[in-house]
């Protein structure tokens, strides 16, 4: 059987000078043996990245036009390209004049089989890193205005962002007085955030607008926890197209609708039709990580075929 080098690529090494990372990596690459099939895996863009065109650092855009050599230099010799979304891989394509096709991260469906949902408070819960590029003031916004309305009974909770000192200060002063809404913590464990998945009425994301590609791992996690989830606002990309193909949830992109969204889920738990999985299990299939490593292993018998 024919072997195949599978290189990941989460970063670029920027730790070494460029010379010393193009004799480092011919190394690497020889010791594999000459004309081994290989594939460059791109679980982030490196010099194509769309965050370079919004650098206002002329020395870094220098040094990332600097670096599109050395990424030619050591990719276009690949077999294939891999990426965790198309729009990054087909940028990378484009760079290198090599095929592409995307693997996503996918979700084990283990992880939530031994966790039963109890909880009837309605919960919105807010998983992973916040960055200043994500737009979570219409959320917040659409959120006020539910509990002026309403006065619910609900939480929104944001598990892990105390660790963000910066993103923790920025929500405690978005929702300045409704603290009785809202619930921040510091680290969380895993499984725990597996059992807030699973006990959460809806699963928030915020898209990062502008910028192709980007797809948190957490997304698929929401997907495997059979919660609605809420992306507000969509990227007209990658997320919304997981989101719509998995029928995992809804994507909007205002505070008007977003605040009516949230009115209909509420109306829906008090009237007990609501706490069920969102979306058919043929529909998230295709994102699972057993499905996706079977897309792996059609792509590796293609290359060595």
């Amino acid at each position: 059987m024919q072997k195949v080098l599978i290189i990941s690529y989460f970063f670029p090494p920027c730790n070494l000078t460029a010379s010393q990372r193009e004799h480092s990596w011919a190394k690497y690459l020889i010791r594999f043996g000459h004309g081994t099939p290989w594939i460059a895996d791109y679980k982030d863009a490196w010099t194509t990245s769309t965050f370079v065109n919004t650098v206002n650092n002329p020395i870094k855009k220098l040094l990332n036009f600097y670096d599109k050599y050395f990424e030619k230099k050591w990719v276009y010799s690949a077999s294939f390209v891999t990426a965790s979304s198309d729009p990054i891989g087909e940028r990378v394509s484009k760079l290198v004049n090599v095929s592409q096709k995307a693997i996503y991260n996918g979700y084990d469906p283990e992880d939530f089989e031994s966790i039963n949902s109890t909880t009837q408070h309605f919960q919105i819960s807010y998983i992973g890193t916040l960055y200043d590029g994500q737009n979570i003031e219409i959320i917040i916004d659409a959120f006020k205005k539910f509990i002026e309305q309403l006065n619910p009974n609900c939480t929104l909770l944001f598990p892990g962002i105390e660790i963000d000192k910066i993103q923790h200060q920025r929500i405690t002063e978005l929702l300045h007085g409704y603290e009785k809404y809202y619930t921040t913590t510091g680290r969380i464990e895993r499984k725990e955030i597996l059992n807030i998945e699973k006990e959460s009425h809806i699963l928030l994301h915020i898209a990062c607008s502008g910028y192709e590609g980007i797809v948190a791992s957490k997304i698929y996690e929401y997907i495997g926890a059979n919660r609605k989830i809420l992306v507000v606002p969509g990227d007209n990309s990658t997320i919304d197209k997981i989101v719509t193909e998995s029928k995992a949830g809804v994507i909007l992109n205002n505070i008007q609708d977003t605040f009516e969204f949230l009115c209909n889920e509420y109306e829906q738990l008090l009237a007990n039709i609501h706490f069920l999985p969102y979306q058919s299990e043929g529909s998230s299939h295709q994102f699972t990580g057993e499905y996706q490593t079977k897309e792996l292993s059609m792509l590796l018998k293609k290359i060595t075929s």
